[in-house]
């Protein structure tokens, strides 16, 4: 479990949900299981309401929705380890930022290499993508905070929007997972940009900069999901 996964563990156990989270990390583990802290990921937050197991298939026995708060290059590895075990009912929410290895996507989507591999084995659990300006130990300290769950099937999306939504996250729902998916990733590019200008604040670099920036990167991005067959709309949230 790193800093996302752990943040929203503890704003939806807080909610009301039970929570386990999984981690292959000893250390991590013991902080959640002795202190109910992951000193790792989110250090001097506690985290009441979890559970935590190193073995994923407790995850599959006990949840029905799950959730890969992991790295772009590593969640595909962890699909593959959980396709055996999976049942009907599991909903698969991927919550990982940036693009599947061109190797495992042709499109580079993550959503679409999950689907390919449920495909492939002959499973059809719905994939949903939860992407948006999260920053997790905002997240975790109740900063409210605004994310788009994205579904080719949007009354699939709408319930699990409103089912995870808190008094602090507020989800909304789009049937654009592809759109969602590039937003997520492409609006990294332009806060580094920004951080740039913020680098060069006492000579070139300014707020009259930084918005311009903003208003060409919102204007390049929505060609982009244009382009890659995802609306356009999907960046407004």
């Amino acid at each position: 479990m790193g800093n996302w996964g752990t943040a929203l563990a503890k704003i939806w156990g807080e909610d009301g949900h039970t929570v386990t989270g999984w981690t292959i990390e000893n250390d991590v583990y013991e902080s959640l299981m002795m202190e109910s802290i992951n000193h790792k990921y989110l250090p001097g937050i506690e985290i009441p309401n979890l559970q935590a197991t190193m073995a994923h298939e407790d995850i599959l026995e006990s949840s029905e929705i799950l959730v890969f708060a992991l790295p772009s290059g590593v969640i595909l590895e962890v699909i593959d380890l959980v396709l055996p075990g999976l049942r009907p009912s599991h909903v698969i929410l991927d919550l990982a930022k940036g693009l599947a290895p061109e190797e495992a996507s042709e499109d580079g989507m993550i959503s679409n290499a999950i689907e390919q591999r449920l495909r492939n084995v002959n499973k059809s659990n719905p994939v949903l993508v939860l992407t948006g300006p999260t920053i997790a130990p905002e997240v975790a300290r109740g900063v409210i905070t605004s994310a788009l769950v994205a579904c080719d099937d949007d009354s699939v999306a709408s319930k699990i929007a409103q089912r995870l939504s808190t008094k602090t996250l507020i989800l909304t729902s789009a049937d654009d997972p592809v759109g969602a998916e590039l937003w997520g990733a492409y609006k990294n590019t332009v806060a580094l940009a920004c951080g740039l200008v913020d680098g060069l604040r006492g000579s070139i670099g300014g707020d009259n900069l930084k918005a311009a920036l903003v208003q060409s990167g919102f204007n390049e991005g929505r060609y982009l999901l244009s382009v890659m067959g995802a609306s356009p709309d999907t960046a407004f949230g």
